[in-house]
């Protein structure tokens, strides 16, 4: 679902762009639409912020066994570690296997290192980020390490993990990614299903107020490529429900992605529902 609204911006994609970029590329440029509208659109840390659950942490003084009795109820692979009133870097199930490695390698096997300080287990190479930060820029330290503390200022805010990226930026993009999957899904229908001749034909009966007919399928607006299915029905049938249905369900996501696409408009869960189950329906299409 989309969570971020920028209806005041109306900003176009790229001029009228069809291709891939022109779609996608917008959504990976955005920023909380809280922004200025002066400022540059696009994504900060602490956008991912907004659905994590509260902080837990672990004092760098206390036994490892709590730190691994909270990982292990609250299902956390890692932990910010506080020292006064400082983060000094987050405990992990990696950083613990990799110590009791070094010290089994040292014949220090048996020690009860479940007494342990926590501190003696920290991985500090991660430095932190700000909640201000272009998220970007941190995406591939994120997929190094899997995961970064968040501070503002000097004050820390939370910890992210490779998942919570994952989540947000599906939830940011899904509905981009079904709507572009739907246009693909038609295309490939069509040049299935006509010939290359017959293809030539349909795309020259496409008028268009300004400039020639386009000369091949890609180069078609959504509501062109309705146009061009509804108006070769015989040879695409097929694939479809009955003509008038087809027409109509192609007409509303049309006006969807006009929605999405150039006004960052939300859409609501039944405008949402209605757009997976065109695209789920796509892609059962026959492609052989």
């Amino acid at each position: 679902m989309i969570h971020v609204k920028e209806k005041e911006a109306k900003r176009e994609l790229l001029a009228q762009g069809s291709g891939f970029l022109a779609d996608f590329l917008p959504v990976l440029t955005m920023k909380n639409s809280a922004m200025e509208a002066k400022n540059f659109y696009h994504f900060i840390v602490g956008d991912l912020l907004n659905d994590l659950p509260p902080l837990e942490t672990i004092k760098a003084d206390q036994p490892i066994r709590e730190a691994l009795r909270k990982m292990c109820t609250k299902k956390y692979l890692q932990l910010p570690v506080i020292h006064g009133n400082n983060c000094i870097g987050a405990v992990t199930l990696e950083s613990i296997l990799t110590l009791l490695a070094r010290e089994d390698a040292k014949g220090n096997a048996g020690l009860r290192f479940m007494d342990w300080p926590v501190r003696r287990f920290v991985d500090d190479h991660a430095e932190p980020v700000q909640s201000e930060d272009d998220l970007l820029k941190h995406v591939e330290v994120m997929a190094e390490q899997g995961f970064v503390t968040v501070e503002s200022g000097s004050l820390l805010k939370s910890l992210i993990t490779n998942y919570d990226l994952v989540h947000f930026f599906k939830e940011e993009t899904e509905i981009f990614l079904m709507l572009r999957e739907i246009g693909t899904c038609l295309r490939f229908t069509v040049r299935k299903s006509l010939s290359k001749r017959k293809l030539m034909e349909a795309l020259h009966s496409i008028k268009r107020k300004d400039g020639p007919p386009p000369s091949c399928i890609n180069d078609l607006s959504f509501d062109e490529l309705r146009q061009l299915i509804c108006g070769n029905w015989k040879p695409l049938k097929d694939n479809f429900w009955e003509k008038e249905k087809t027409n109509k369900q192609l007409i509303k996501i049309r006006d969807l992605r006009n929605r999405v696409f150039h006004y960052r408009d939300q859409v609501t869960k039944k405008e949402f529902d209605f757009i997976k189950k065109i695209r789920d329906n796509c892609i059962k299409l026959d492609y052989s």
